[in-house]
C-alpha cells in the first residue's frame, strides 16, 4: 500500500499504524472532540479508518487521520495532539506524505477559531468556505 512506502524516510516522526489496533483508545478522543466542537464528524472518521479509506499516523505527541481523495488531494480528517505546537511541528511531514502520493493540495474542516486560524494562515492555508461554525481550509503544495 502507498502508506507503507511513504514511511521509508528516516526523517519521519510519524508512523502509519493499523487503526483496528488503536481504535479502543482513539475513538473516545475523536468522539469527545466532535462533541466539544459541535461538529458531528466522529462516525465519518471512524468509518473511513475502518474501511482503509483513510490512514492513521501516530506520533509521540498525538495522531492524525489522512484521507486521499479526488486523485490529487489529501484531507486531514482528524488531528489531535497532547502538546501545544504539534500543528507547526508535524505540518512538514503531513505535506511530505501528501506529496509522496501525488497530492497537490491538503484540505481540512474545523470548528476551531482564534489562534489556530492565525496559525493556519501563517502555514499557507486559505479559507475556502464556511457552513455555520465549520470552516474549510486548503493549502496548495508543490
Amino acid at each position: 500500500m502507498v502508506a507503507t512506502s511513504v514511511l521509508d524516510s528516516e526523517n519521519c516522526r510519524i508512523s502509519c499504524q493499523p487503526y483496528s489496533k488503536w481504535r479502543d483508545k482513539l475513538l473516545p478522543i475523536i468522539q469527545k472532540t466532535a462533541e466539544n466542537n459541535r461538529h458531528p464528524f466522529a462516525e465519518n472518521v471512524d468509518r473511513a479508518l475502518l474501511d482503509s479509506k483513510a490512514f492513521l499516523f501516530l506520533s509521540e505527541d498525538g495522531f492524525v487521520a489522512l484521507k486521499p481523495f479526488d486523485g490529487d488531494k489529501v484531507c486531514v480528517l482528524f488531528a489531535y495532539s497532547f502538546i501545544q505546537g504539534a500543528t507547526m511541528k508535524y505540518q512538514p511531514e503531513i505535506e511530505s506524505l501528501s506529496r509522496k502520493i501525488g497530492a497537490k493540495s491538503i484540505v481540512f474542516h474545523t470548528a476551531l477559531e482564534g489562534a489556530f486560524i492565525t496559525l493556519c494562515k501563517r502555514l499557507g492555508y486559505r479559507k475556502t468556505s464556511q457552513q455555520e461554525h465549520i470552516s474549510t481550509w486548503v493549502k496548495e503544495i508543490d
